[in-house]
């Protein structure tokens, strides 16, 4: 998807009821409708700024994992508020917003009655001020912040996106893997226009290439070779994944695109 600036100022314009927008950074669904962050984002902050409206980054796919301080640092971008979801737990169940003071502490007690009980925003949440879910997010955090973990998957991503791509060569199977920093995202049924990141693809080319029914059968694919890909439709490569994993990996993909081949699903 190669997203409108123009139209996203011209929405504002017309209706100034509009108070938030909200986006994947990276693009909806694991990437798998990418947009082209630059110099999209940038252009998304400098809108919104000017029309009073705030601007959310979900992060709950990007955050800490396309930088280490997530995608609003490797874009350099500042978002009025951002979400996260369990990678700040250290894998277990949890979230956290974070944002400017301002708006964060709409959510503050403030010890009147009036605001308290009136006018403050309510937050609640199961795991709220939860100790392990606390420990094992510091632990987690640090080790990202301290160790090699980003540049680790990173290169891991990058050998599975360069072998699929092979792959697809090899069987002479229509479509390409792509991907931002350590997420991979197969697509079936379209030829690569050149970028392997965040390449232009429209809602409804992916739709109509990467039906969930042609994801099925690369997954189920996939499955009786000993792999799992998310829906058929996204690889998370992760630190502790080695060489010899991803390689069994491509392995499996290109025997996958055979079968599929062979059976007339692609």
């Amino acid at each position: 998807v190669r997203p409108d600036i123009a139209e996203v100022e011209q929405a504002l314009k017309n209706d100034p009821e509009i108070a938030t927008v909200i986006l994947e950074p990276t693009g909806g669904h694991y990437s798998c409708f990418p947009i082209q962050p630059e110099p999209f984002l940038k252009q998304l902050r400098e809108v919104t700024a000017r029309y009073g409206v705030v601007l959310i980054f979900d992060e709950t796919i990007t955050g800490f994992r396309v930088s280490k301080g997530g995608a609003s640092t490797r874009y350099n971008i500042d978002p009025d508020i951002s979400t996260f979801g369990k990678v700040v737990a250290g894998g277990m169940p949890g979230a956290a917003i974070g944002g400017k003071a301002e708006i964060l502490e709409m959510m503050s007690f403030k010890g009147t009655p009036d605001w308290d009980n009136h006018l403050r925003i309510g937050q609640g949440g199961t795991f709220n001020a939860n100790p392990p879910t606390a420990i094992a997010g510091i632990t987690g955090l640090n080790l990202i912040a301290e160790r090699p973990i980003n540049e680790q998957a990173d290169a891991m991503a990058a050998r599975l996106k360069n072998g699929l791509n092979e792959a697809f060569q090899r069987t002479e199977v229509p479509g390409f893997a792509y991907g931002i920093a350590s997420i991979v995202n197969p697509i079936l049924g379209l030829e690569s226009k050149g970028d392997f990141e965040a390449p232009v693809i429209s809602y409804e080319e992916r739709r109509q290439a990467m039906t969930a029914k042609r994801a099925g059968h690369l997954t189920k694919a996939l499955l009786t070779r000993g792999v799992h890909a998310m829906g058929g439709r996204v690889f998370m490569v992760s630190a502790v994944h080695t060489e010899p994993q991803i390689d069994r990996t491509i392995e499996a993909f290109e025997g996958s695109l055979r079968d599929l081949r062979d059976e007339g699903v692609v």
